[in-house]
């Protein structure tokens, strides 16, 4: 079995191609992320709706996401979220590595929440990407994970 796995891995990874947001595709994301005082736990997804703006290397995406977080005001533990929808704008400055910038505007658990980002994503395959992001309209943090591309 293990072996199974192993091939259907190394066929994943051989078998990439130039990997930049395209229209209509949708990227889904999972993301651990740390801002000081909270581990937040961050779901989203991006569809492009625009590429070859400037370039073949550019798009523009937007999506949707919710933010999970926990934390301590001295005398409780508190769990907070946070529903915001993302524009970004995506330049792909080598193969396989999507870089983006954008900015997200939703509600937090107490309020209204904007926020701008900047992130990137590294293509192993035509499907599977490691994640990294920094900012968010809830807090100002770095956040890992993984990325998928189902439909690319």
């Amino acid at each position: 079995m293990k072996k199974i796995l192993f091939f259907v891995f190394l066929f994943l990874c051989i078998d990439s191609q130039a990997q930049e947001m395209e229209s209509e595709v949708i990227v889904y994301n999972a993301r651990l992320g740390y801002s000081g005082v909270t581990f937040p736990i961050s779901l989203s997804a991006d569809m492009g709706i625009i590429d070859w703006l400037i370039d073949r290397n550019d798009a523009i995406s937007i999506g949707a996401q919710l933010n999970l977080f926990n934390w301590n005001d001295g005398v409780e533990s508190h769990i907070s979220y946070n529903i915001a929808s993302r524009c970004n704008y995506h330049y792909e400055f080598i193969d396989y590595l999507d870089t983006y910038a954008g900015f997200q505007i939703g509600i937090i658990s107490a309020g209204f929440a904007f926020g701008l980002n900047i992130g990137a994503r590294y293509y192993f395959s035509d499907i599977f990407a490691a994640t990294i992001e920094y900012g968010g309209s809830s807090y100002n943090g770095i956040s890992v994970g993984i990325s998928v591309r189902p439909n690319h």
